[in-house]
């Protein structure tokens, strides 16, 4: 939400700071719906051309360099989706950054941006969101009182409808692999958490047996849901859960 207020505030310093020429006049007309998709399309590109324009001096690359690893990883990977940088978008410090080079370090719970060659890592606390390869993130703080099962970082959003979210957090860590006698090398290894979250409360899914008391309010349609359908949690828990999520939200409405 802050995200789009200060973005509207942006189009409005554009406009003054003279990037008018690239919006529709709509003075005294009525707009129509290819007005409409004029304006959207001529307002995405005063925006990137914004962006191009102010380079370096964005409060986005005011971070630090990024360190990287010290040695290869066998197995695995230390990003999200692929080690080259993808286009994306991420609000940072309240104020949405359209068309970025983005990578995820998953492994450290670190968003990159690509500055003149430099990889910049971001201030995590400053990132509300992102989004990259298609998939959005969301940063969560721990709370003792209402999320006593989140830890703080980022999650990917799976569902989001108007009485329930599936979220998924990835732990990654590092281990050693003896297996080479004298040569020791390092391996990634993941393990993928699931999240239900309702009126403003996160759960961790520890369990099928857990979900019913999750979604208590609507406890008996749930388990006649996954009985129906015969569901694989164990197997298909990504997809389970997206399917119990969708299915929730449609009969709270």
């Amino acid at each position: 939400m802050i995200c789009s207020i200060q973005k509207k505030l942006l189009l409005a310093c554009l406009l003054a700071a003279g990037f008018f020429p690239l919006l529709p006049s709509a003075a005294g007309a009525q707009q129509t719906g290819a007005d409409t998709v004029i304006l959207q399309s001529s307002l995405s590109a005063a925006l990137h051309l914004y962006f191009s324009r102010a380079s370096d001096q964005l409060g986005i690359f005011n971070g630090s360099l990024y360190p990287g690893y010290p040695f290869p990883f066998k197995k695995g990977s230390a990003f999200f989706s692929a080690n080259r940088m993808d286009t994306g978008w991420v609000c940072y410090d309240g104020i949405v950054y359209e068309r970025m080079p983005l990578k995820y370090d998953n492994l450290s719970g670190v968003v990159l941006v690509e500055d003149n060659g430099y990889m910049i890592e971001l201030n995590s606390k400053s990132i509300g969101a992102f989004s990259i390869a298609g998939h959005l993130f969301i940063r969560l703080e721990k709370n003792d009182s209402s999320n006593k099962d989140v830890i703080t970082g980022f999650y990917e959003v799976l569902f989001s409808g108007s009485h329930i979210r599936l979220l998924k957090r990835i732990a990654k860590t590092v281990v050693d692999d003896l297996s080479g006698g004298e040569l020791v090398e390092k391996l990634i290894q993941q393990e993928d958490f699931y999240y239900l979250c309702k009126a403003g409360t996160c759960f961790l899914v520890e369990g099928r047996g857990g979900i019913g008391d999750i979604l208590s309010d609507r406890k008996t349609e749930v388990r006649q849901f996954m009985r129906k359908n015969k569901v694989k949690f164990r197997e298909e828990k990504e997809n389970t859960l997206s399917e119990l999520a969708a299915y929730y939200e449609q009969i709270s409405k």
